[in-house]
C-alpha cells in the first residue's frame, strides 16, 4: 500500500494533514492577533496624541492665565507705587506702568487666533487706562490738589478767560512752577514715551479704529521737555488752558487738538505742526484750535500753523520767521512786536528777524515774558 505524498494529490503521511491544518490555523490566529495588536497600538497612539494635545492646550491655557495674572499684579504694583509717599516710588511706578503696557501690546500681536480678541481688547483698554493715569497725575499732582469748585480759577482772578474743564474743577496750581518735582517730570516723559512710534504702530495693528484719547486740560507743565512728542494720531486731544510756558516743544505734532486759552509764553515751538490732513479731502487740513491762546514771545520759527484758529490769540513778540500761516484764522490777534516773516500766509511780522538776537527760551523766561 502506498503511503502517498503531498506531491501526489491528496495522499498524506499519517497525521500530516491534521498537522498542516493546525499550522495554517495557528498562522491565521497569529496574524489576526498581530493585526489586533497593531490596531490597538495605533488606537493607543492616537489616544495618547489627543491626550497630549489636550494636556498641551491645558498647559497653554494655564500658562496664559498665570502670565495674565502676573502682568496684572505688576500693573497693580505700579499703580500702588505711583500713590507712594516718596518721589522715587512714584518714578518707579511710572516706569512699571509703561513697560507693562508695552509688553501687553507686543504680546497681543503674537497670540493665536482663539485668544486674539481678548488679548487685543485687554491691551488696548490697558493702553487707554495708562494714559488716563498719567493724565490725572499731571493735572492733579500730589502737591496740587483740585481747588474748591466755588473758588474762581487763577486765570479768572488774574483777568484771564474763565474756563471750565467739564465736571472737573481747576487744579489749584493752574500755572506750573519753574522747579517742578522730578516725579512730575518723569510722568510727563513717560507719557511722551508711551505715545511713541512703536506703541502707535502696535495700536494701529490691533485696531486702527479704536478711539484713543488724551485730556490734559489745565495741566501745570511749565518748562516741560516734550521735544518731538506726537499727539496727532490720537482721536480726541483736549488741552484747554494747559500750561506749557517755557516748554521745549520743537518738532512736536498736535494735529487738530483743542488748545483754547493754552499758555505757550516763551515756549519753543520751532518746527511744530498744529494741523492734520482732512480725511475727507486730500487737499484740506484741519487746524488746531488756539483761540485766545497766549503765545507771547513764543518761538514759532518754521511752525506749521496752516488752517489753525488763532482768534483772539496773543502773539506779542512771537518769533514767526518761516512759519506757515496759510488759511489761519487771525481775527482779533495781537501781533505787537512780532519778529520775522512767515513763509506763507498773512504777513504779521513787524520786526525783521535780523534785527533781534536769536531766540532763546532762557532769556525769554529771565525777562519775565512767561508771566505776561
Amino acid at each position: 500500500m502506498s503511503t502517498g505524498s503531498p506531491q501526489g494529490g491528496d495522499d498524506w503521511k499519517p497525521g500530516e494533514r491534521r498537522y498542516r491544518k493546525w499550522e495554517v490555523a495557528l498562522h491565521a490566529v497569529s496574524l489576526l492577533v498581530t493585526l489586533v495588536i497593531v490596531a490597538a497600538t495605533i488606537w493607543a497612539a492616537a489616544s495618547a496624541s489627543k491626550a497630549a494635545e489636550a494636556a498641551a492646550e491645558a498647559v497653554s491655557v494655564a500658562q496664559a492665565a498665570i502670565e495674565r495674572g502676573a502682568s496684572e499684579a505688576r500693573y497693580s504694583a505700579g499703580v500702588q507705587a505711583i500713590g507712594g509717599d516718596l518721589a522715587v516710588e512714584r518714578v518707579a511706578g511710572f516706569t512699571m506702568l509703561r513697560r507693562n503696557v508695552e509688553d501687553r501690546l507686543r504680546d497681543a500681536q503674537a497670540v493665536d487666533a482663539e485668544s486674539y480678541e481678548r488679548a487685543r481688547g485687554d491691551a488696548l483698554a490697558l493702553f487707554q487706562v495708562t494714559l488716563d493715569v498719567y493724565e490725572n497725575y499731571l493735572k492733579f499732582p500730589p502737591d496740587g490738589e483740585p481747588a474748591d469748585e466755588a473758588a474762581p480759577p487763577p486765570a479768572a482772578a488774574a483777568g484771564g478767560v474763565e474756563l471750565t474743564t467739564g465736571d472737573q474743577p481747576f487744579a489749584e496750581r493752574m500755572f506750573g512752577e519753574p522747579d517742578r518735582p522730578q516725579d512730575q517730570i518723569y510722568a510727563a516723559a513717560n507719557l511722551r514715551g508711551i505715545l511713541g512710534d512703536t506703541n502707535r504702530a502696535a495700536v494701529d495693528v490691533l485696531s486702527p479704529d479704536e478711539p484713543i484719547n488724551v485730556d490734559l486740560a489745565a495741566a501745570p507743565l511749565y518748562g516741560q521737555t516734550w521735544r518731538g512728542i506726537d499727539f496727532s494720531w490720537l482721536d480726541a486731544k483736549y488741552f484747554v488752558a494747559i500750561d506749557l510756558r517755557g516748554a521745549d516743544l520743537t518738532r512736536s505734532e498736535w494735529g487738530n487738538a483743542t488748545l483754547t486759552s493754552a499758555h505757550f509764553q516763551c515756549a519753543d515751538l520751532a518746527g511744530a505742526r498744529l494741523n492734520t490732513p482732512d480725511p475727507e479731502s486730500d487737499d484740506e487740513l484741519i487746524g488746531a484750535n488756539l483761540r485766545r491762546a497766549r503765545l507771547t514771545n513764543a518761538n514759532l520759527q518754521g511752525a506749521d500753523l496752516r488752517d489753525v484758529d488763532l482768534t483772539g490769540a496773543d502773539l506779542t513778540g512771537a518769533y514767526v520767521e518761516g512759519a506757515m500761516l496759510d488759511g489761519a484764522v487771525l481775527d482779533e490777534v495781537t501781533t505787537t512786536g512780532v519778529v520775522g516773516h512767515p513763509a506763507s500766509g498773512t504777513d504779521i511780522g513787524e520786526i525783521e528777524a535780523s534785527d533781534v538776537a536769536e531766540y532763546e527760551v532762557g532769556r525769554c523766561l529771565d525777562e519775565g515774558h512767561a508771566l505776561e
